[in-house]
This record gives C-alpha cells, sequence and structure tokens, in this order.
C-alpha cells in the first residue's frame, strides 16, 4: 500500500486525538523517517511506513482526561495506553489490506516501542528518532506551539531533551533547532 492510502486508513483516528494536529504530527514524522532512512540506509520501509502512519493512531481511544494532562501519573497512563491502542488498531486495520500476520506483528511492535523503550532493533530506533525530530520540523513546531499555548522559547527548551539513536538524526535535529532559532530570534 501507499502512503495516500495508509493515511487515509489512519485519518479517522487521527483526526480523534485531541491534544494535537495528529495528522500533521503523523506527516512530519514521514519527513524524518525518509531524512533517517537516506542518510542513514538504515531500516526496512515497508515496516516503517505503516508503523509510522499509524503510530499515534492510539490516541483516538485515550480519554482526554489523560491527554496532556498536567498530572504526571495520568500523563504517563495516557502515553502508555496510547502505545498499547495504536499497536492494537494497527493490528485490526492492517490485515483487512493485504498484510500478513507476521507482518503485522512486526509493525505493532514498533509502535508499541516507540515510546518508554531502549529498543535493540532498527526499525523501532528509526520510528524513535522520527518521531523526536518530527515536532522541531517548521509546520508541526508552529503548530505544537498553538495546541501547547506554549512561546517559542519555551517549546524549543522543551524539545533540547529529545535524544536520538542515529548520529544523522541529530543532525537534522540541530539545523533545525538553529533555524527555529532564527525564525523566532532565540539566542
Amino acid at each position: 500500500m501507499d502512503e495516500l492510502q495508509l493515511f487515509q486508513l489512519a485519518k479517522p483516528f487521527l483526526d480523534k486525538g485531541m491534544n494535537k494536529n495528529f495528522q500533521l504530527h503523523t506527516e512530519g514524522v514521514l519527513l524524518a523517517l525518509k531524512d533517517i532512512m537516506r542518510l542513514t540506509g538504515e531500516g526496512d520501509f515497508d515496516l516503517l511506513l505503516p508503523a509510522v502512519i499509524f503510530h499515534d493512531t492510539g490516541w483516538s481511544n485515550v480519554p482526554i482526561s489523560m491527554q496532556g494532562e498536567a498530572n504526571s501519573q495520568l500523563k504517563e497512563e495516557g502515553m502508555r495506553k496510547h502505545l498499547e491502542e495504536g499497536a492494537r488498531i494497527a493490528g485490526e486495520v492492517l490485515p483487512q489490506y493485504g498484510y500478513s500476520a507476521s507482518e503485522v506483528a512486526k509493525i505493532a511492535r514498533i509502535i508499541g516501542q516507540h515510546k518508554y523503550c531502549d529498543p535493540k532493533d532498527v526499525n523501532s530506533q528509526i520510528l524513535i528518532d522520527a518521531d523526536n525530530l518530527s515536532d522541531i520540523y517548521q509546520e508541526q513546531f508552529a503548530a505544537d506551539m498553538d495546541s501547547y499555548n506554549n512561546t517559542a522559547e519555551n517549546l524549543l527548551k522543551y524539545r533540547l531533551d529529545n535524544t536520538f539513536y542515529f548520529p544523522e538524526s541529530k543532525e537534522i535535529f540541530d539545523r533545525e533547532v538553529a533555524a527555529r532559532k532564527d525564525e523566532y530570534g532565540i539566542k
């Protein structure tokens, strides 16, 4: 399946997430995925494409009270639930469109490991890097400022805590950070 078809399958779930524009975020993760894979030569695009597109669909089944909650325990519960639900949704949807049980299991594992894990497999590491990288891209950064009612400076400080598995991801991140600093006049 191509990315447009996969986006159409994921869109109803992405649109139900309340805390941010998950469709725009997913587009940024896909852009980051392609950048990382091009620079590293690593990863299995046939598994990563659906994993990226479905990675945040689980937010559609997380109660709004757990999305962006200030209470750290509720926030963590919501984050963990979105991992489980995203893997479950991919597991239900993808087999209907020709993905084998083996492929679906691998995709669901990648989705389920994109937070709170230190995975050893390259595909999971690439999704984590792409997810961390995407939010510093221009359009996603601006959207997150609006979603979180935050200033560029505060959001940038928060994003600077992102870590990466691949040096190429960090290089892209550093370049994008410099661009956001220039755009918003941050020293």
